[in-house]
C-alpha cells in the first residue's frame, strides 16, 4: 500500500468515526428551514455591488441571536431571499431599509430598489 493510499484511508476512517459519534451523541443538525419560521424576500432593482450589503442586512434581522439559515440567487438585477427564523413576516418588513417595500403576502416580501 502507498503512502497516499494509506493517508487516504487514514482520513476516511477518520471521517466515518467522526459521522458515527455524531449520531451517537444526537446531534441534529439540519439544513432544513421550518415553513412556519422562513420568509421570502423578493427584491428587485438590485445592483451587483448591493447583494452583499443586502443579504447581510436581512441576516442580521433574523429572530433571536442563534443559529439562522438564508438561501439566495440572483438573476440579472432580481435577486431572491429565503430566511429563517423570521417569526413575524410584517415586522420583519418595517425593518427593511435597503428599498420599498411594495407587498407582504402570507410570508412572501417584495421589495424594489429601483428607487
Amino acid at each position: 500500500m502507498t503512502v497516499q493510499n494509506r493517508m487516504a484511508l487514514q482520513c476516511f476512517t477518520l471521517l466515518a468515526l467522526a459521522g458515527f459519534l455524531l449520531m451517537q451523541v444526537g446531534c441534529n443538525i439540519s439544513l432544513e428551514q421550518d415553513p412556519e419560521k422562513t420568509v421570502s424576500v423578493e427584491i428587485s432593482g438590485v445592483k451587483a455591488s448591493e447583494r452583499e450589503t443586502i443579504t447581510e442586512t436581512l441576516e442580521g434581522m433574523v429572530d433571536g441571536s442563534g443559529g439562522h439559515s438564508m438561501f439566495s440567487s440572483f438573476a440579472g438585477e432580481s435577486m431572491s431571499v429565503s430566511l429563517s427564523p423570521v417569526s413575524d413576516p410584517e415586522a420583519f418588513a418595517k425593518k427593511i431599509n435597503f428599498g420599498k417595500v411594495t407587498e407582504v403576502k402570507e410570508r412572501t416580501i417584495k421589495v424594489d430598489c429601483t428607487q
